[in-house]
C-alpha cells in the first residue's frame, strides 16, 4: 500500500473510516457521560472519560502539523484507555455483584 497517494480510494476510504469513527467516539463519550450522570454507581466516572473524550478532540487539531504521529499514537491510545476503564469498573461491578449473590445464597 502506498501511504504518500493520498488520492487513491484505499487511501480515502481508510480516511473517511478514521474520520467516522472519531467522530461516533466523540458523540458516544459525550452520551455515555449524559447516561452516567443519572446513575449514582456510575457518577466517578465522568470526568475521566469526559477528559480522555477532550483529549482526543485536541489531539485531533495536531494531526496535519510535524506532530501529527505522535498525535495520532495518541487518538489510539485515548480510545483503548477510554474502553479499558469502562471494561474495567464493568467488570469491577459485576464481580462485586456476583460475590453479593453467592453470599445471600450460602
Amino acid at each position: 500500500m502506498n501511504y504518500d497517494n493520498h488520492s487513491s480510494i484505499n487511501s480515502m476510504l481508510h480516511i473517511f473510516g478514521i474520520i467516522i469513527s472519531g467522530l461516533f467516539f466523540m458523540l458516544a463519550g459525550f452520551t455515555i457521560s449524559k447516561q452516567f450522570k443519572k446513575d449514582e454507581k456510575w457518577k466517578h466516572l465522568i470526568a475521566p472519560l469526559l477528559f480522555l473524550v477532550w483529549v482526543l478532540i485536541v489531539s485531533g487539531f495536531f494531526r496535519n502539523s510535524e506532530l501529527g504521529g505522535l498525535a495520532q499514537k495518541n487518538g489510539i491510545l485515548e480510545y483503548y484507555m477510554y474502553i479499558s476503564l469502562l471494561s474495567w469498573n464493568v467488570f469491577k461491578k459485576e464481580r462485586k455483584e456476583l460475590n453479593r449473590l453467592q453470599k445471600n445464597n450460602i
